[in-house]
């Protein structure tokens, strides 16, 4: 079972993350080359819940994918 500080140190250690269908990422480490400067750093998108969602904040971001897995991931 994932905990939310299980998928915290996949993202802080440059990973994503795509459990059934919901995906997480830092955004900066997927466009490493892009010129804009985001302040949104994670994206979290499911085609399945019809959401596309961009956070400043990592705890944010891992609280929606989390809720988007429901019983998937703990604590």
């Amino acid at each position: 079972m994932m905990t939310k500080q299980d998928v915290k140190a996949v993202i802080y250690g440059g990973g994503s993350l795509d459990v059934d269908g919901v995906s997480i990422c830092n955004i900066d480490n997927v466009m490493k080359n892009a010129i804009i400067k985001r302040s949104a750093k994670y994206q979290v998108w499911s085609e399945k819940h019809r959401c596309y969602n961009l956070y400043a904040n990592l705890d944010e971001a891992v609280n929606k994918f989390s809720s988007l897995l429901k019983d998937k991931i703990h604590g």
